[in-house]
């Protein structure tokens, strides 16, 4: 198969798998008003998809090694749907969780069975700027989705989500039609450990996790802080929008920078923003420095995922790894960080206030830069 055609269709799943992810960002101030819902239950709900996720990422490399990368694009894109279309119906807080998490274990067999074979097939001289372009995508995706929140806000949840729900079973059916072999990769769950050896990898997934607890944090808090200072649903959804447009238009040139200037080169720039931008976040009131800091996330926090991607995809690979399953600990690490960064965003902004888990958030990017700048040398080298 030719990689610009695995390409695409690639591109597409992670566009509709992050669309659905993002959707709940301008709905979520009406969920609490509607369910009575506090901080904490708010970031419950907000992390019910990376909870699914979180629980799906390894078996999904089982399923990947029993029937093949292409048959698990296959499922998750058909989990997508139907749990998005129980979304659009649900009418309880229970239910609404109950779809997110299994939006999450779709999410967990379409995107970690998409990027792992799309990255088995990239020439390594372009994988930075191929995992730069998937991205694109997704981030696509994470604009649409708040458009998405803002139009069911508008019309109707049911309407919205319901033609969600039938476009990712479409695209299922339309996967069973790619030429491509049906078993392309034969990923084995005892390879994680030997990933793990390497600092690349280590050091990659962790820049994927901060990048799932950072935006985990800010896609709680940062909309329930509009909708307090009186701006509403289209408004929060065009603030989020605006910060993703950010991060679309970055993530090629960002992969083509870690191919051609090192892995860290954007890290290191990025992380001095995110450091501000999470103290500011803590103290803001107003809807202007709300909005702003929201879009300032995508200079700020959206570069980690790029050359952390591009990170442990060269340290799996040099340790014999198969990229499924590279990608799958990717999932790990990103639905760890969601998982923290929602829930514990909420129970300690309702335990105490906004400036405590934001101002934690900005010790961990200030550390996280400290140990890059510190070890610079050994994630330079083949293997450590």
């Amino acid at each position: 198969m030719r990689i610009r055609r695995l390409l695409q269709l690639v591109s597409s799943v992670v566009f509709l798998d992050v669309a659905a992810f993002a959707a709940i960002t301008p709905l979520l101030p009406s969920y609490v008003e509607s369910y009575h819902l506090t901080k904490t239950q708010a970031g419950i709900l907000v992390g019910a998809y990376p909870a699914g996720t979180f629980l799906a990422a390894l078996p999904a490399i089982w399923f990947a090694k029993r029937f093949g990368v292409k048959l698990t694009v296959i499922v998750g894109l058909s989990g997508l749907g139907l749990s998005t279309a129980a979304f659009a119906l649900a009418h309880s807080a229970l239910v609404l969780e109950l779809a997110r998490v299994t939006q999450g274990l779709s999410g967990a067999f379409s995107w970690g069975g998409a990027l792992g074979w799309l990255i088995s097939r990239a020439p390594p001289e372009k994988r930075g700027e191929t995992i730069g372009f998937a991205l694109a995508a997704a981030l696509a995706g994470a604009m649409l989705g708040p458009a998405l929140g803002g139009a069911a806000i508008e019309l109707s949840p049911e309407l919205i989500f319901g033609t969600l729900a039938a476009i990712s079973l479409a695209l299922a059916a339309l996967t069973f039609t790619v030429d491509a072999p049906l078993r392309p990769t034969t990923p084995e769950v005892w390879q994680i450990p030997v990933a793990l050896r390497d600092l690349r990898v280590r050091a990659g997934l962790w820049l994927v996790l901060l990048f799932g607890m950072s935006f985990g944090a800010v896609d709680t808090l940062a909309p329930l802080q509009m909708d307090a200072s009186g701006l509403g649903g289209t408004g929060i959804a065009l603030a989020f929008i605006g910060a993703v447009a950010i991060e679309t238009v970055l993530a090629p040139l960002l992969g083509r920078v870690t191919d051609q200037r090192g892995r860290l080169a954007p890290v290191r720039l990025c992380l001095p923003l995110a450091v501000v931008v999470m103290l500011f976040f803590g103290w803001a009131g107003s809807v202007g420095p709300l909005v702003l800091l929201v879009v300032l996330c995508g200079l700020a926090i959206g570069p980690l995922w790029t050359p952390g991607t591009a990170l442990f995809s060269d340290g799996a690979e040099d340790a014999g790894v198969d990229h499924v399953v590279s990608f799958s600990l990717s999932n790990v690490a990103w639905a760890m960080g969601g998982l923290v960064g929602a829930y514990g965003a909420g129970a300690l902004a309702e335990l105490s206030a906004e400036p405590l888990p934001y101002s934690l958030l900005a010790l961990l990017c200030a550390a996280t830069l400290l140990w890059i700048r510190r070890n610079t040398g050994l994630l330079s080298r083949s293997r450590v």
